[in-house]
Parts: C-alpha cells; structure tokens; sequence
C-alpha cells in the first residue's frame, strides 16, 4: 500500500479528478458541492463548497444555489437537519433537483415544516 501526500490533486482534462482501481475502472469522485446553512432567524451559510447562495423559499423550504451547474437533474443528495428546540429532524429531503439549485425540506419531529437551526446536504453528480 503506498500514501500520497500532495498540496492539490488536479484533473489533466476538464472533468473533476476521478479515483480509479488498479485495472483503471472509476471507483469514485469526491463530492461537487456541500454546504451547512441554517434558516431559524435568518437564511444563512454556516460554511460551504461549490455552493453560491442558500434563499428561504417558504416554512421549512431552501433553495441551495449551486456555484456550477450540474449535467443533469439526476445528481445523488443526502441532507439532515436539526430542530431549533434541540430535537432531531424528522425527516430532510430534497424537493426539486434542478441542474442550477436544489430545493430542501425539512420536517420536525410532529411532521411540521419549519425552519432549522442546523442543515447539512451534499450533492455529487456529473458537472
């Protein structure tokens, strides 16, 4: 087993860098955008990757705006969140999957739409 040490791994075309197996078949990518925002009090990113902007679309509904837009709408989301009260999420979900956004909802423990006081998504897919 041999451990590479770099500054930065760059992509020789204009792909993100892939990780391949030794028979050269892609085993993965590392993800294109991830962000941690919080809508309680105001719609705000706590921090981010390839992410431009989070907006409040409604009770419970966020917008997270992509820096670059993906090929398709059939990238893979996984998000969590957490209740202002301390509480866990019920359940956080992406809504609509569009090349240039991706809309998020989060429900609290009484199935209620609302906002958030914690977050997480990340988005990986072909750009």
């Amino acid at each position: 087993m041999s451990t590479l040490v770099v500054a930065t791994i760059k992509s020789s075309g204009s792909g993100a860098p892939t990780i391949q197996n030794t028979s050269g078949t892609e085993i993965g990518q590392v993800a294109k955008a991830w962000c941690r925002w919080h809508t309680s009090g105001t719609t705000a990113i706590d921090d981010s990757f390839g992410v431009s902007s989070v907006s409040d679309n409604g009770s419970g509904l966020s917008y997270v705006n992509f820096s670059t837009n993906f090929a398709n709408a059939n990238y893979a989301v996984t998000c969590t969140g957490q209740e202002d009260s301390g509480g866990g999420a019920r359940f956080t979900m992406p809504k609509t999957p569009e090349t240039n956004r991706c809309q998020i909802e989060f429900r609290n423990t009484s199935n209620t739409a609302r906002d958030a006081t914690g977050l997480w998504a990340i988005f990986c897919g072909d750009q």
